[in-house]
Protein backbone atom coordinates (compact mmCIF):
# COMPACT_ATOMS: atom_id res chain seq x y z
CA UNK A 1 0.00 0.00 0.00
CA UNK A 2 1.28 3.45 -0.87
CA UNK A 3 1.83 5.39 2.37
CA UNK A 4 2.62 8.65 0.64
CA UNK A 5 0.29 11.54 1.48
CA UNK A 6 -1.26 12.81 -1.75
CA UNK A 7 -3.40 15.91 -2.16
CA UNK A 8 -5.43 16.74 -5.28
CA UNK A 9 -6.60 20.29 -5.98
CA UNK A 10 -9.71 20.51 -8.15
CA UNK A 11 -12.50 17.95 -8.61
CA UNK A 12 -13.16 18.45 -12.30
CA UNK A 13 -12.86 15.46 -14.60
CA UNK A 14 -9.06 15.16 -14.27
CA UNK A 15 -9.24 15.58 -10.50
CA UNK A 16 -11.85 12.84 -10.33
CA UNK A 17 -9.74 10.52 -12.47
CA UNK A 18 -6.81 11.21 -10.13
CA UNK A 19 -8.99 10.38 -7.10
CA UNK A 20 -10.03 7.08 -8.70
CA UNK A 21 -6.34 6.27 -9.27
CA UNK A 22 -5.16 7.36 -5.81
CA UNK A 23 -8.00 6.29 -3.53
CA UNK A 24 -6.31 7.45 -0.33
CA UNK A 25 -5.62 10.96 -1.64
CA UNK A 26 -7.37 14.01 -0.23
CA UNK A 27 -9.18 16.10 -2.84
CA UNK A 28 -10.24 19.73 -2.41
CA UNK A 29 -12.82 21.49 -4.57
CA UNK A 30 -14.13 25.04 -4.06
CA UNK A 31 -17.57 24.26 -5.57
CA UNK A 32 -20.20 21.94 -4.11
CA UNK A 33 -19.16 19.26 -6.61
CA UNK A 34 -22.59 18.97 -8.23
CA UNK A 35 -21.29 19.73 -11.74
CA UNK A 36 -17.89 19.72 -13.42
CA UNK A 37 -16.79 21.88 -16.33
CA UNK A 38 -17.26 18.99 -18.73
CA UNK A 39 -20.75 18.23 -17.40
CA UNK A 40 -21.96 21.53 -18.84
CA UNK A 41 -21.11 20.48 -22.38
CA UNK A 42 -20.91 17.23 -24.39
CA UNK A 43 -17.58 15.46 -24.48
CA UNK A 44 -16.25 12.35 -26.18
CA UNK A 45 -12.94 10.64 -25.50
CA UNK A 46 -10.73 8.77 -27.94
CA UNK A 47 -10.16 5.78 -25.66
CA UNK A 48 -12.46 3.99 -23.20
CA UNK A 49 -11.88 4.81 -19.52
CA UNK A 50 -13.49 2.60 -16.85
CA UNK A 51 -16.34 4.35 -14.98
CA UNK A 52 -15.85 7.51 -17.07
CA UNK A 53 -16.07 6.85 -20.82
CA UNK A 54 -17.39 3.45 -21.77
CA UNK A 55 -20.38 4.01 -24.09
CA UNK A 56 -19.29 3.90 -27.73
CA UNK A 57 -21.05 6.36 -30.02
CA UNK A 58 -20.69 7.62 -33.58
CA UNK A 59 -19.83 11.23 -34.34
CA UNK A 60 -19.88 13.57 -37.33
CA UNK A 61 -17.96 16.84 -37.68
CA UNK A 62 -18.82 19.79 -39.91
CA UNK A 63 -17.23 23.20 -40.48
CA UNK A 64 -19.75 25.78 -41.72
CA UNK A 65 -22.13 22.88 -42.40
CA UNK A 66 -19.60 21.16 -44.69
CA UNK A 67 -17.26 18.26 -44.17
CA UNK A 68 -13.85 19.64 -43.08
CA UNK A 69 -11.41 20.69 -45.79
CA UNK A 70 -7.92 22.14 -45.41
CA UNK A 71 -9.29 25.56 -46.32
CA UNK A 72 -12.05 25.35 -43.70
CA UNK A 73 -9.66 24.06 -41.04
CA UNK A 74 -7.35 27.02 -41.74
CA UNK A 75 -10.26 29.46 -41.45
CA UNK A 76 -11.18 27.96 -38.09
CA UNK A 77 -7.54 28.25 -36.93
CA UNK A 78 -7.57 31.94 -37.82
CA UNK A 79 -10.68 32.40 -35.71
CA UNK A 80 -8.90 30.65 -32.82
CA UNK A 81 -5.80 32.85 -33.24
CA UNK A 82 -3.61 29.92 -34.34
CA UNK A 83 -1.88 31.74 -37.20
CA UNK A 84 1.33 29.72 -36.92
CA UNK A 85 -0.52 26.55 -37.91
CA UNK A 86 -1.96 27.96 -41.15
CA UNK A 87 -1.41 25.79 -44.25
CA UNK A 88 -0.03 22.94 -42.17
CA UNK A 89 -2.34 20.01 -41.48
CA UNK A 90 -1.15 18.53 -38.20
CA UNK A 91 -1.82 15.15 -36.64
CA UNK A 92 -4.02 16.95 -34.12
CA UNK A 93 -6.08 18.43 -36.97
CA UNK A 94 -6.67 14.98 -38.45
CA UNK A 95 -7.90 13.68 -35.10
CA UNK A 96 -10.02 16.72 -34.24
CA UNK A 97 -11.64 17.11 -37.65
CA UNK A 98 -12.05 13.50 -38.68
CA UNK A 99 -15.51 13.89 -40.32
CA UNK A 100 -16.87 10.49 -39.25
CA UNK A 101 -15.76 8.20 -36.49
CA UNK A 102 -16.41 6.51 -33.19
CA UNK A 103 -15.53 7.61 -29.70
CA UNK A 104 -16.59 7.12 -26.10
CA UNK A 105 -19.19 9.29 -24.41
CA UNK A 106 -17.98 10.86 -21.17
CA UNK A 107 -19.93 10.44 -17.93
CA UNK A 108 -18.72 12.23 -14.80
CA UNK A 109 -17.80 9.79 -12.01
CA UNK A 110 -19.47 10.44 -8.66
CA UNK A 111 -16.86 10.68 -5.90
CA UNK A 112 -19.09 12.27 -3.24
CA UNK A 113 -19.15 9.08 -1.14
CA UNK A 114 -15.38 8.54 -1.28
CA UNK A 115 -13.35 9.27 1.84
CA UNK A 116 -11.10 12.32 1.79
CA UNK A 117 -13.35 14.39 -0.50
CA UNK A 118 -13.74 18.03 0.53
CA UNK A 119 -16.29 19.93 -1.54
CA UNK A 120 -17.03 23.62 -0.89
CA UNK A 121 -13.47 23.94 0.40
CA UNK A 122 -11.12 26.50 -1.09
CA UNK A 123 -7.34 26.12 -1.13
CA UNK A 124 -5.96 29.53 -0.20
CA UNK A 125 -2.20 29.04 -0.06
CA UNK A 126 0.55 26.62 -1.14
CA UNK A 127 3.49 26.47 1.28
CA UNK A 128 6.04 25.16 -1.20
CA UNK A 129 8.99 24.57 1.12
CA UNK A 130 6.87 23.14 3.95
CA UNK A 131 4.88 20.87 1.59
CA UNK A 132 1.58 22.07 3.04
CA UNK A 133 -1.60 23.70 1.83
CA UNK A 134 -3.83 26.12 3.66
CA UNK A 135 -7.57 25.80 3.11
CA UNK A 136 -10.77 27.31 4.43
CA UNK A 137 -11.01 24.37 6.88
CA UNK A 138 -7.39 24.16 7.98
CA UNK A 139 -3.86 23.15 7.03
CA UNK A 140 -2.86 19.85 5.38
CA UNK A 141 0.58 18.38 4.61
CA UNK A 142 1.51 16.26 1.62
CA UNK A 143 4.30 14.25 0.01
CA UNK A 144 2.89 14.79 -3.48
CA UNK A 145 0.51 17.44 -4.77
CA UNK A 146 -1.58 17.01 -7.93
CA UNK A 147 -2.94 20.24 -9.38
CA UNK A 148 -5.81 20.16 -11.87
CA UNK A 149 -7.02 23.79 -11.70
CA UNK A 150 -5.87 26.47 -14.19
CA UNK A 151 -2.13 27.03 -13.93
CA UNK A 152 -2.21 30.82 -13.33
CA UNK A 153 -4.72 30.37 -10.49
CA UNK A 154 -2.49 27.74 -8.92
CA UNK A 155 0.67 29.85 -9.24
CA UNK A 156 -1.06 32.76 -7.52
CA UNK A 157 -1.54 30.57 -4.44
CA UNK A 158 2.16 29.75 -4.00
CA UNK A 159 3.40 31.65 -0.97
CA UNK A 160 6.51 33.80 -1.34
CA UNK A 161 6.49 34.11 -5.14
CA UNK A 162 5.05 36.70 -7.50
CA UNK A 163 4.06 35.33 -10.89
CA UNK A 164 1.84 38.26 -11.84
CA UNK A 165 4.19 39.35 -14.65
CA UNK A 166 3.63 36.08 -16.53
CA UNK A 167 0.97 36.48 -19.21
CA UNK A 168 -1.49 33.64 -19.71
CA UNK A 169 -3.88 34.14 -22.64
CA UNK A 170 -7.34 32.61 -22.81
CA UNK A 171 -10.80 33.21 -24.29
CA UNK A 172 -13.70 32.56 -21.93
CA UNK A 173 -16.50 30.42 -23.36
CA UNK A 174 -20.19 30.64 -22.57
CA UNK A 175 -22.22 27.44 -22.79
CA UNK A 176 -25.97 27.17 -23.32
CA UNK A 177 -27.95 23.91 -23.18
CA UNK A 178 -31.19 23.36 -25.10
CA UNK A 179 -33.61 20.45 -25.49
CA UNK A 180 -34.15 19.20 -29.04
CA UNK A 181 -35.75 16.28 -30.85
CA UNK A 182 -33.16 14.21 -32.70
CA UNK A 183 -33.94 11.69 -35.42
CA UNK A 184 -30.62 9.83 -35.10
CA UNK A 185 -29.87 8.29 -31.72
CA UNK A 186 -26.41 8.14 -30.19
CA UNK A 187 -24.85 10.15 -33.02
CA UNK A 188 -22.96 13.26 -31.92
CA UNK A 189 -23.11 16.05 -34.48
CA UNK A 190 -20.37 18.64 -34.02
CA UNK A 191 -20.69 21.93 -35.96
CA UNK A 192 -17.79 24.43 -36.04
CA UNK A 193 -18.09 27.99 -37.39
CA UNK A 194 -15.30 30.06 -38.96
CA UNK A 195 -16.82 33.53 -39.40
CA UNK A 196 -15.01 36.13 -37.31
CA UNK A 197 -18.33 37.96 -36.95
CA UNK A 198 -20.01 34.90 -35.45
CA UNK A 199 -19.18 34.55 -31.72
CA UNK A 200 -20.32 30.91 -31.72
CA UNK A 201 -17.39 28.49 -31.67
CA UNK A 202 -19.38 25.30 -32.14
CA UNK A 203 -22.73 23.59 -31.64
CA UNK A 204 -22.99 20.03 -30.35
CA UNK A 205 -26.08 17.85 -30.73
CA UNK A 206 -26.62 14.45 -29.18
CA UNK A 207 -30.03 12.78 -28.80
CA UNK A 208 -32.26 15.31 -27.02
CA UNK A 209 -29.54 17.81 -26.12
CA UNK A 210 -28.01 20.76 -27.99
CA UNK A 211 -25.02 22.62 -26.52
CA UNK A 212 -23.98 26.01 -27.91
CA UNK A 213 -20.46 27.24 -27.14
CA UNK A 214 -19.96 30.97 -27.69
CA UNK A 215 -17.28 33.57 -27.02
CA UNK A 216 -20.04 36.04 -26.15
CA UNK A 217 -22.49 35.66 -23.29
CA UNK A 218 -25.77 34.03 -24.29
CA UNK A 219 -29.07 34.18 -22.47
CA UNK A 220 -29.20 31.50 -19.74
CA UNK A 221 -25.61 30.47 -20.48
CA UNK A 222 -22.93 29.19 -18.10
CA UNK A 223 -19.47 30.77 -18.08
CA UNK A 224 -16.73 28.27 -18.85
CA UNK A 225 -13.41 29.53 -17.45
CA UNK A 226 -10.74 29.58 -18.74
CA UNK A 227 -12.41 28.32 -21.92
CA UNK A 228 -9.90 28.28 -24.78
CA UNK A 229 -6.28 28.52 -23.63
CA UNK A 230 -3.26 29.56 -25.70
CA UNK A 231 0.31 28.30 -25.23
CA UNK A 232 2.68 30.20 -22.95
CA UNK A 233 6.44 30.04 -23.63
CA UNK A 234 7.19 29.64 -19.91
CA UNK A 235 4.85 26.72 -19.25
CA UNK A 236 7.33 23.86 -19.67
CA UNK A 237 9.85 25.54 -17.37
CA UNK A 238 7.15 26.17 -14.77
CA UNK A 239 5.92 22.57 -14.83
CA UNK A 240 9.47 21.21 -14.54
CA UNK A 241 10.18 23.59 -11.62
CA UNK A 242 7.05 22.44 -9.80
CA UNK A 243 8.00 18.77 -10.23
CA UNK A 244 11.19 19.45 -8.28
CA UNK A 245 8.87 20.12 -5.33
CA UNK A 246 6.75 17.01 -6.05
CA UNK A 247 3.91 19.00 -7.60
CA UNK A 248 2.33 17.59 -10.76
CA UNK A 249 0.05 19.74 -12.91
CA UNK A 250 -2.21 17.52 -14.98
CA UNK A 251 -4.88 18.44 -17.51
CA UNK A 252 -5.34 21.00 -20.29
CA UNK A 253 -5.88 23.92 -17.93
CA UNK A 254 -3.35 22.87 -15.30
CA UNK A 255 -0.67 22.39 -17.98
CA UNK A 256 -2.01 25.39 -19.94
CA UNK A 257 -1.76 23.38 -23.14
CA UNK A 258 -4.71 23.38 -25.60
CA UNK A 259 -3.53 20.11 -27.15
CA UNK A 260 -4.01 18.10 -23.95
CA UNK A 261 -7.07 15.83 -24.10
CA UNK A 262 -8.71 13.96 -21.21
CA UNK A 263 -7.32 10.64 -22.41
CA UNK A 264 -3.80 12.17 -22.31
CA UNK A 265 -4.34 13.06 -18.64
CA UNK A 266 -5.72 9.59 -17.95
CA UNK A 267 -2.63 7.91 -19.45
CA UNK A 268 -0.36 10.34 -17.56
CA UNK A 269 -2.04 9.47 -14.25
CA UNK A 270 -2.10 5.77 -15.08
CA UNK A 271 1.69 5.77 -15.41
CA UNK A 272 2.39 8.09 -12.47
CA UNK A 273 4.14 6.39 -9.57
CA UNK A 274 3.72 8.50 -6.44
CA UNK A 275 5.46 6.23 -3.96
CA UNK A 276 7.71 7.66 -1.25
CA UNK A 277 10.86 6.46 -3.00
CA UNK A 278 10.09 8.82 -5.88
CA UNK A 279 9.95 12.03 -3.85
CA UNK A 280 12.30 14.76 -5.05
CA UNK A 281 11.92 17.27 -2.23
CA UNK A 282 12.17 15.64 1.21
CA UNK A 283 11.85 17.69 4.39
Amino acid sequence: MNSAKIIIIGAGIVGRIAKLKFNDALIFEKSDGSITTMDSTIQILQIPIPNIAYKKIRYQIFIDNEYPTVEKINQWKIKMGRYKDINEVTFGDLIQFNPNGYAYYYTSPNIANYSGVYFSTRVTKILLFDKKIETTIGEFSYDFLINTIPLPNFLNMIDGFDFSKLKFVNKVLFVKRECIKSIEKDVLKNYYFTSLDNPINRILELNDLRVIESFSRLENSIELYPGKVFPNKNTEDILDWLKVYDIYCIGRYAEWNPKIQVHDSYLYLNNLDLSLKNRNFIL
